[in-house]
């Protein structure tokens, strides 16, 4: 069964750059995992890079998931277990911001984010992190 929220995505990003992780998604998330939310960012939009939260983990998947054989270079996976905090600051001069993701392994960032959606993802991600404590 399709995700919603992985559908609704197929629908507004770039077709074929996004059906490839729609595709990796759909063939990696195990049947009891569903996508909560998700956020896109990248210096371009043709081929953005992906946080991917569901109800198990935290996922990036990197824009070369595309062009890369071996996928398992192209994605980090997070057990939300090990996800410490998120932020989301706006840059200096510009209409874009940043998302940082604090682990237990260190901080993974996704640039070029929309505002709206880095603020919404961040406070998604942390209900869902409190939840779970």
């Amino acid at each position: 069964m399709e995700d919603p929220k992985l559908a609704w995505a197929a629908k507004i990003l770039p077709p074929s750059k996004t059906q490839m992780v729609i595709n990796w998604l759909a063939q990696n998330l195990s049947h009891e995992e569903y996508c909560i939310t998700y956020v896109t960012g990248s210096k371009n939009d043709a081929s953005p890079s992906w946080f991917v939260l569901t109800n198990k983990r935290l996922i990036f998947i990197s824009n070369q998931l595309v062009n890369s054989f071996n996928f398992g270079e192209c994605f980090i996976e997070f057990d939300l277990g090990h996800v410490k905090d998120g932020h989301f600051q706006k840059r200096t001069f510009s209409t874009l911001g940043e998302l940082q993701i604090v682990t237990k392994s260190g901080t993974t960032v996704l640039d070029y984010v929309v505002p709206d959606l880095g603020k919404d993802f961040i406070s998604t991600l942390l209900a869902t992190l409190n939840s779970k404590k």
